[in-house]
């Protein structure tokens, strides 16, 4: 995820913006194609905080796209490919804060070729899925600061949700995503982070 004083400089997906308040923007994206690791995929020994299954995944996934070396992937000719890093990461936790997050989700977004023609490599380690996201409308507010590595903003996005049920908006359903756009070197008050709430 490369950053430099806070500016992002990987690829990121392009949406159209079809309202900006003060508070938040509401967003038109395009199809994605990601690689995502489950929480339920974890070994029950494995299972720590929400923060111990996000910086394991994360490696799991960095792994994937070669980060760390070689990828840990096999193309259609049994080629190894290095895929490009983008932003934001996504987190998907399950539920609202009361409730046990043990489904919870970390994604990369692959670059856009792989979103529009070109099939992707396929992981090696199983724990890593391939999906589409189909096309979507959502409601996006943007924070700084360091993110909540417990509860991943859970309560931010309970209040987020309700200002958008005040303001006439129709959720698809109760889920929210945790977006975050540099790395951990980043100082706080440069950081972006969003949470993502898919509306009809």
């Amino acid at each position: 995820m490369g950053s430099v004083l806070g500016k992002v400089s990987v690829e990121q997906p392009l949406y159209e913006v079809e309202k900006k308040t003060a508070e938040y923007e509401i967003r038109k994206y395009p199809s994605l194609r990601i690689a995502e690791v489950h929480r339920s995929d974890w070994k029950k020994e494995e299972n720590g905080s929400a923060y111990d299954f996000e910086s394991q995944a994360f490696r799991v996934l960095a792994s994937y796209i070669g980060v760390f070396g070689e990828p840990k992937n096999k193309d259609s000719s049994n080629t190894q490919v290095k895929i490009a890093m983008t932003a934001p990461v996504l987190s998907q936790p399950i539920g609202s804060v009361e409730t046990r997050m043990d489904d919870s989700s970390l994604a990369f977004i692959l670059p856009k070729e792989y979103a529009e023609q070109q099939e992707p490599p396929q992981p090696i380690d199983p724990r890593v899925h391939l999906r589409i996201i189909p096309p979507r409308k959502v409601a996006a507010t943007t924070f700084s600061g360091t993110v909540n590595r417990e509860t991943l903003e859970a309560e931010r996005a309970e209040k987020f949700m309700e200002q958008l049920r005040r303001d006439g908006y129709r959720l698809v359903s109760s889920k929210w995503e945790l977006a975050r756009y540099n790395p951990p070197f980043t100082p706080p008050p440069l950081r972006r982070n969003e949470i993502l709430v898919q509306i009809e």
